[in-house]
């Protein structure tokens, strides 16, 4: 995402810090000591939902983690909040129109190249 408005990014930053488990939006709401309603609504003022947020902090997260190189995808797909892999798959194909372990042996390949 370029250019997140305020609240976008206090969202995302919040999910970010809870991983791998995340609050519902009730809970972000109360910790940002607003209502659920309340969030709901500057969101929607920003064109953002809280499912996109979540999503966008999970395909980030499960980029970072595969470009590191150090855990499998199983390993990934609970480090970012799912409990199956084969959803973890769907979601992330959605997100970016590649199967994880393509998109982890792309990464993984580059920066093998680029570290000697």
């Amino acid at each position: 995402m370029n250019a997140m408005p305020a609240m976008g990014f206090t969202i995302e930053r919040a999910i970010r810090r809870a991983f791998p488990r995340f609050a519902d939006m009730a809970e972000l709401a109360a910790s940002l000591h607003l209502s659920e309603r309340t969030l709901r609504r500057k969101l929607t003022n920003e064109g953002l939902s809280y499912r996109l947020l979540l999503d966008e902090s999970r395909r980030s997260r499960a980029l970072d983690l595969m470009a590191a190189g150090l855990r499998p995808i199983a390993q990934i797909a609970l480090d970012v909040g799912f409990s199956d892999v084969r959803a973890f798959s769907r979601a992330f194909k959605r997100w970016t129109g590649h199967p994880p372990t393509q998109v982890s042996s792309a990464l993984t390949h580059r920066s093998s190249q680029t570290h000697p």
